[in-house]
């Protein structure tokens, strides 16, 4: 008798399997639809025009970004607040502690180390933070 075996490949992709942003989240969610329904695949999302979508986990209440940052820090602050604001981005920086220890995608716009009208797009659950986790730990691509 063979033992089934539960083969996963992991990308970027594998976030659209997580749990949509509940309501209540600390972020206001972006203005995308997401299946509801566990058993359907969800809709490819389109980020805002300009703006920049980022993959973390949250760490002692911050969004660090996974993987290969490039020319960005580690880790990206985030705020509600526009740009345009006549306000400090601090003024708009959410309270990530609900979301402590998951893997999010956040949408938003980067400039100066904030991502500004930062909305959580996705939280994945357990299981699929640890293997965001360990994908990126062993430099999986």
């Amino acid at each position: 008798m063979r033992t089934p075996v539960l083969v996963l490949t992991l990308s970027l992709g594998l976030l659209a399997a997580a749990t949509p942003a509940q309501a209540g989240d600390p972020l206001p969610a972006a203005p995308v639809t997401l299946a509801q329904n566990a058993g359907s695949a969800a809709p490819a999302v389109q980020p805002r025009p300009g703006a920049a979508r980022l993959l973390g986990i949250v760490e002692d209440g911050r969004f660090a970004l996974l993987g290969d940052t490039g020319p960005l820090p580690a880790q990206i602050r985030l705020t509600t607040i526009k740009r345009q604001e006549a306000m400090s981005p601090e003024a708009g920086e959410p309270d990530l502690s609900p979301h402590e220890g998951a893997a999010i995608m956040v949408e938003g716009f980067l400039d100066s180390g904030w991502l500004y009208e930062a909305a959580i797009v996705d939280r994945a659950g357990p299981i699929l933070t640890e293997l965001v986790r360990r994908s990126f730990a062993e430099g999986v691509q």
